[in-house]
Protein backbone atom coordinates (compact mmCIF):
# COMPACT_ATOMS: atom_id res chain seq x y z
CA UNK A 1 0.00 0.00 0.00
CA UNK A 2 3.23 2.47 0.70
CA UNK A 3 4.39 1.72 -2.93
CA UNK A 4 1.26 3.02 -4.35
CA UNK A 5 1.10 6.26 -2.46
CA UNK A 6 4.77 6.93 -3.21
CA UNK A 7 4.14 6.18 -6.86
CA UNK A 8 1.14 8.64 -6.75
CA UNK A 9 3.11 11.38 -5.13
CA UNK A 10 6.03 10.92 -7.68
CA UNK A 11 3.41 10.79 -10.74
CA UNK A 12 1.71 13.96 -9.28
CA UNK A 13 5.42 15.47 -8.76
CA UNK A 14 6.45 14.78 -12.56
CA UNK A 15 3.47 16.30 -14.15
CA UNK A 16 3.28 18.88 -11.78
CA UNK A 17 6.71 19.82 -12.85
CA UNK A 18 5.76 19.55 -16.57
CA UNK A 19 3.45 21.82 -15.97
CA UNK A 20 5.14 24.26 -14.55
CA UNK A 21 7.78 23.90 -16.95
CA UNK A 22 5.31 25.02 -19.83
CA UNK A 23 3.46 27.28 -18.06
CA UNK A 24 7.20 29.24 -17.29
CA UNK A 25 8.39 28.72 -20.86
CA UNK A 26 4.74 30.12 -22.55
CA UNK A 27 5.24 33.09 -19.83
CA UNK A 28 8.76 33.72 -20.82
CA UNK A 29 7.85 33.92 -24.37
CA UNK A 30 5.03 36.56 -24.25
CA UNK A 31 7.27 38.77 -21.45
CA UNK A 32 10.66 38.42 -23.43
CA UNK A 33 9.40 41.04 -25.76
CA UNK A 34 9.40 38.97 -28.65
CA UNK A 35 7.05 40.82 -30.98
CA UNK A 36 7.15 41.92 -34.81
CA UNK A 37 9.48 44.76 -36.68
CA UNK A 38 7.53 47.92 -36.61
CA UNK A 39 8.52 51.26 -38.43
CA UNK A 40 7.00 54.72 -38.25
CA UNK A 41 5.68 57.38 -40.51
CA UNK A 42 4.20 60.65 -40.43
CA UNK A 43 3.54 59.45 -36.45
CA UNK A 44 1.76 56.37 -37.70
CA UNK A 45 3.28 52.67 -36.21
CA UNK A 46 2.79 50.11 -38.97
CA UNK A 47 3.49 47.04 -38.22
CA UNK A 48 4.79 43.23 -39.34
CA UNK A 49 1.85 40.90 -39.85
CA UNK A 50 2.22 37.72 -41.68
CA UNK A 51 -0.72 39.16 -44.00
CA UNK A 52 1.77 42.57 -44.62
CA UNK A 53 1.90 45.87 -42.45
CA UNK A 54 -0.57 46.69 -40.27
CA UNK A 55 -1.86 50.31 -38.71
CA UNK A 56 -4.11 51.82 -36.68
CA UNK A 57 -5.50 55.08 -38.63
CA UNK A 58 -7.99 57.17 -36.66
CA UNK A 59 -8.85 54.42 -34.63
CA UNK A 60 -9.33 51.95 -37.02
CA UNK A 61 -6.87 49.16 -38.20
CA UNK A 62 -5.63 48.76 -41.94
CA UNK A 63 -3.80 46.39 -43.68
CA UNK A 64 -1.35 47.06 -46.40
CA UNK A 65 1.16 44.89 -48.72
CA UNK A 66 3.75 47.68 -48.21
CA UNK A 67 4.57 50.80 -45.61
CA UNK A 68 4.38 54.53 -47.06
CA UNK A 69 7.89 54.26 -47.23
CA UNK A 70 8.43 51.75 -50.10
CA UNK A 71 5.45 53.20 -51.71
CA UNK A 72 6.75 57.10 -51.72
CA UNK A 73 8.04 57.17 -55.27
CA UNK A 74 4.83 56.92 -56.87
CA UNK A 75 4.23 60.36 -58.20
CA UNK A 76 0.39 61.94 -57.59
CA UNK A 77 -0.73 64.66 -60.28
CA UNK A 78 -1.91 67.82 -58.75
CA UNK A 79 -5.33 67.82 -59.22
CA UNK A 80 -5.23 64.32 -57.00
CA UNK A 81 -4.90 66.18 -53.93
CA UNK A 82 -8.21 64.75 -51.95
CA UNK A 83 -10.49 61.98 -52.05
CA UNK A 84 -13.41 63.14 -50.06
CA UNK A 85 -16.25 60.75 -52.34
CA UNK A 86 -18.75 58.74 -50.61
CA UNK A 87 -18.81 55.96 -53.00
CA UNK A 88 -15.47 54.71 -55.61
CA UNK A 89 -15.67 52.62 -58.92
CA UNK A 90 -13.18 50.48 -59.25
CA UNK A 91 -12.26 48.94 -63.11
CA UNK A 92 -9.93 46.79 -65.22
CA UNK A 93 -9.54 44.65 -68.08
CA UNK A 94 -11.24 41.32 -67.62
CA UNK A 95 -8.81 39.46 -69.47
CA UNK A 96 -5.19 41.77 -69.06
CA UNK A 97 -2.34 39.52 -69.08
CA UNK A 98 -1.82 40.89 -65.84
CA UNK A 99 -5.65 39.81 -64.20
CA UNK A 100 -4.14 38.01 -61.09
CA UNK A 101 -2.05 40.88 -59.69
CA UNK A 102 -4.76 43.30 -60.58
CA UNK A 103 -7.37 41.28 -59.04
CA UNK A 104 -4.62 41.08 -55.76
CA UNK A 105 -4.72 44.75 -55.67
CA UNK A 106 -8.10 45.80 -56.22
CA UNK A 107 -8.91 43.47 -53.20
CA UNK A 108 -6.16 45.68 -51.13
CA UNK A 109 -7.68 49.00 -52.15
CA UNK A 110 -11.36 48.03 -51.67
CA UNK A 111 -10.60 46.57 -48.64
CA UNK A 112 -9.32 49.91 -47.54
CA UNK A 113 -11.82 51.72 -49.07
CA UNK A 114 -14.31 50.09 -47.34
CA UNK A 115 -13.05 50.14 -43.75
CA UNK A 116 -12.69 54.06 -44.34
CA UNK A 117 -16.52 54.51 -45.07
CA UNK A 118 -16.37 54.37 -49.29
CA UNK A 119 -18.63 52.06 -50.81
CA UNK A 120 -16.52 50.40 -53.56
CA UNK A 121 -18.45 49.26 -56.60
CA UNK A 122 -15.72 47.01 -58.97
CA UNK A 123 -16.36 45.91 -62.75
CA UNK A 124 -14.80 46.00 -66.07
CA UNK A 125 -14.25 47.88 -68.96
CA UNK A 126 -16.76 45.69 -70.60
CA UNK A 127 -18.69 43.24 -70.96
CA UNK A 128 -17.69 40.15 -68.97
CA UNK A 129 -18.66 36.47 -67.61
CA UNK A 130 -18.68 37.02 -64.15
CA UNK A 131 -21.91 39.97 -64.83
CA UNK A 132 -19.88 42.37 -63.37
CA UNK A 133 -20.88 46.19 -64.56
CA UNK A 134 -19.37 47.96 -67.30
CA UNK A 135 -17.50 50.81 -65.76
CA UNK A 136 -14.98 53.18 -67.58
CA UNK A 137 -13.45 56.62 -67.34
CA UNK A 138 -16.50 58.00 -68.77
CA UNK A 139 -18.66 57.04 -66.14
CA UNK A 140 -16.49 58.92 -63.70
CA UNK A 141 -18.68 62.03 -61.50
CA UNK A 142 -17.38 64.13 -59.16
CA UNK A 143 -19.21 62.27 -56.67
CA UNK A 144 -18.06 58.59 -58.13
CA UNK A 145 -14.86 58.81 -58.90
CA UNK A 146 -13.51 55.84 -61.18
CA UNK A 147 -10.35 53.82 -60.37
CA UNK A 148 -9.01 52.06 -63.56
CA UNK A 149 -6.07 49.54 -63.19
CA UNK A 150 -4.28 48.95 -66.84
CA UNK A 151 -1.56 48.06 -67.85
CA UNK A 152 0.84 50.66 -69.67
CA UNK A 153 4.55 51.80 -70.50
CA UNK A 154 4.89 53.71 -67.45
CA UNK A 155 4.39 53.44 -64.18
CA UNK A 156 2.14 56.41 -62.76
CA UNK A 157 -0.94 57.61 -61.75
CA UNK A 158 -2.80 59.80 -63.58
CA UNK A 159 -6.06 61.97 -62.95
CA UNK A 160 -8.24 62.63 -65.98
CA UNK A 161 -12.28 63.75 -65.43
CA UNK A 162 -12.55 62.00 -62.17
CA UNK A 163 -11.13 59.33 -63.09
CA UNK A 164 -7.56 58.33 -61.17
CA UNK A 165 -5.64 55.68 -63.46
CA UNK A 166 -3.23 52.95 -62.43
CA UNK A 167 -1.26 52.31 -64.69
CA UNK A 168 1.92 49.75 -64.13
CA UNK A 169 4.71 48.83 -66.53
CA UNK A 170 4.76 45.75 -65.30
CA UNK A 171 2.51 43.08 -63.27
CA UNK A 172 4.29 43.60 -60.27
CA UNK A 173 3.78 47.00 -59.27
CA UNK A 174 0.00 47.09 -59.45
CA UNK A 175 -0.20 46.31 -55.63
CA UNK A 176 2.28 49.39 -54.59
CA UNK A 177 0.39 51.73 -56.90
CA UNK A 178 -2.50 50.49 -54.66
CA UNK A 179 -1.35 51.22 -51.46
CA UNK A 180 0.40 54.27 -53.08
CA UNK A 181 -3.54 55.33 -53.28
CA UNK A 182 -4.98 54.11 -50.36
CA UNK A 183 -2.26 56.35 -48.34
CA UNK A 184 -3.02 59.16 -50.40
CA UNK A 185 -7.06 58.81 -49.34
CA UNK A 186 -5.72 58.00 -45.76
CA UNK A 187 -3.84 61.41 -46.04
CA UNK A 188 -0.23 59.44 -45.08
CA UNK A 189 1.19 60.54 -48.25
Amino acid sequence: MRRKKERNYSAIFVSLLIIFIMVTSVAGFIFSGHSSPTTRFNGIKFSSTPLGWQAKIDGKIYQFAFIPSEVNFVEFPESLNTINAPQLSITSYDNSSAKQQIAQAVFELGSVLSNRGIFVTQGFTGNNSFNLPVITCADATEFVPVVHFKEGNETRILHEDNCIILEAANEHTFLPLADALAYKILGIL
